[in-house]
């Protein structure tokens, strides 16, 4: 039996109708049951999953932000988190003022800029985005698509999934060998190359398929379930 088993939310544990499956609920709190610890990584804030794990709960921890945010769904508190800087949102707005940016805080979106402090950035796009301006900037970049639409994320170069999930390990005295990690997005590979027992779903981008130890079932066919019923 794995310690911990930390899956990718969005494309994964959730389906195209934005639904967990029932059975699927039911795996995960059998391995809960057995000693395990579930982790989620989302992009969004931790407020977005947390609304899931209200009637009936399922989380331990919930990686949000690609990595930005830990929050501890037990102890309800943050575990770490880590904003971006002034300069890099004043270089953003600056050099994408003609796309449609979106600014996270720790727990809401704004599409202009926000009061609070900042943790992410999405920029919208179409078919490609020029990266040239972001040179030199201490951060991580990542993208995906969701209703067709291209989104550039945009984060601290002091996180990212992995470094995430081993300070949940670190935490509870697991090692990297006893985490299982299941990926569907592109901000997953940190996870992908450094843990070894790795599964992505089968509607995950090429470059995660390329790098998969294993695979599962697409997010539509209950990928994550399979994998936890071979856990």
């Amino acid at each position: 039996m794995k310690k911990l088993i930390v899956s990718s939310f969005y494309n994964a544990l959730i389906d195209s109708e934005e639904a967990i499956p029932l059975s699927t609920m039911l795996e995960i709190e059998r391995i809960r049951k057995a000693g395990s610890i579930f982790a989620v990584c989302t992009n969004k804030p931790y407020t977005d999953v947390l609304s899931y794990n209200r009637d009936f709960p399922f989380l331990d921890y919930i990686i949000a932000l690609n990595g930005a945010y830990i929050y501890d769904v037990k102890k309800e508190k943050c575990l770490q988190k880590k904003k971006l800087s002034q300069t890099v949102i004043k270089k953003v707005i600056k050099s994408y003022k003609d796309k449609k940016i979106h600014f996270f805080t720790e727990n809401k979106m704004y599409y202009t800029i926000p009061l609070e402090d900042t943790y992410k950035i999405e920029i919208e796009y179409s078919r490609k985005i020029d990266l040239s301006p972001l040179e030199g900037l201490d951060i991580n970049t990542s993208t995906f698509t969701y209703n067709k639409k291209r989104y550039l994320e945009i984060t601290s170069k002091a996180v990212d999934n992995f470094l995430a999930v081993e300070k949940i390990a670190t935490n509870n005295k697991i090692t990297l060998k006893e985490i299982t990690v299941i990926g569907a997005n592109e901000a997953d590979l940190p996870l992908i190359k450094k843990i070894k027992d790795n599964y992505v779903v089968r509607n995950a981008p090429t470059i995660l398929k390329k790098m998969a130890s294993k695979k599962t079932s697409s997010n539509d066919s209950k990928g994550v379930e399979k994998v936890l019923k071979k856990i």
